[in-house]
């Protein structure tokens, strides 16, 4: 099955943002989710200050329990590379100029990476996870 084709149905999957590292590790105990029909959106916000080696952390926890793991860009080639030298390769550009999202697809596809843009998930919801 070709990338394009695998990933035109993953953008059809319940889609979750999450912006606290705390709900993402939580979320396969505490959600019912489909096993490799479910993804999550970590949020730019706190990516800033977690780093790359941790959110590579992250990414593996969650794929290991089945979840499709992507990373939100703001366009900053300076992050995106220093995700994707670390190993992660899925991610959503949310910017609102349509020509800097197509410039860091390019970037990121010509690196072997997937970008796809937010308003391309189907079924987008934000999640908060109450002990």
């Amino acid at each position: 099955m070709s990338q394009s084709v695998c990933f035109s149905k993953i953008i059809e999957f319940p889609t979750f943002l999450i912006d606290d590292h705390n709900i993402a590790s939580k979320f396969p105990n505490h959600c019912d989710f489909l096993k490799n029909k479910t993804n999550i959106i970590y949020r730019v916000n706190p990516q800033i200050w977690q780093g790359a080696y941790f959110l590579k952390f992250l990414q593996n926890r969650l794929e290991n329990k089945g979840i499709f793991f992507f990373l939100e860009c703001k366009c900053n080639y300076g992050e995106v590379m220093a995700y994707m030298r670390m190993g992660i390769k899925k991610f959503v550009a949310n910017n609102n100029n349509c020509i800097n999202n197509k410039k860091v697809k390019k970037l990121i596809e010509s690196l072997d990476g997937f970008c796809v843009e937010i308003k391309e998930f189907k079924s987008l919801k934000k999640i908060s996870i109450l002990d």
